[in-house]
């Protein structure tokens, strides 16, 4: 189990680079790594789990009115007999993302989905606390407000 869990931590952070994390300064990155090894360990702890896919973009690709100090986005894309249970878990998905937000200077959002579905839970840092952002009807805007995401 602690090698599986060690390779999918070293999967989190070799699939997180990306060109926004290109942008981060050597001491950033390192807090980087360090705040995504805390959460992969949460996250995969004793759960029958694979990280699909993880990565860093800008949150302006999608938001707008993102933290002008936080302009960084990191998903990640599970699946595994024990993925459903997770994205039903507010509250481990809410502790995740605090650790990663808190962690990673740049980072202001964290999304996690399941693989092959459209189901997505984003947590941001909304006043000053991590929280689940709303779900809204879908809408012809380009960017969605912060603390909103589209759903349908």
């Amino acid at each position: 189990m602690k090698n599986v869990l060690r390779c999918a931590i070293a999967l989190i952070i070799a699939l997180a680079p990306t060109a926004a994390q290109a942008q981060f300064r050597p001491e950033v990155q390192s807090q980087c790594e360090e705040a995504l090894r805390s959460a992969g360990s949460l996250l995969l702890r004793e759960r029958n789990l694979t990280v699909v896919d993880a990565g860093f973009w800008r949150a302006s690709e999608i938001y707008r009115g993102y933290p002008d100090n936080k302009p960084v986005a990191f998903g990640v894309r599970l699946s595994g007999p024990d993925a459903e249970n997770v994205m039903n878990s507010i509250q481990l998905m809410t502790t995740i993302s605090r650790t990663i937000i808190n962690g990673c200077p740049p980072v202001g959002l964290v999304t996690f989905s399941m693989a092959e579905t459209d189901w997505q839970s984003p947590f941001g840092l909304i006043n000053g606390q991590v929280r689940e952002f709303e779900c809204v009807d879908p809408s012809s805007e380009p960017t969605t407000p912060w603390g909103y995401y589209t759903c349908i």
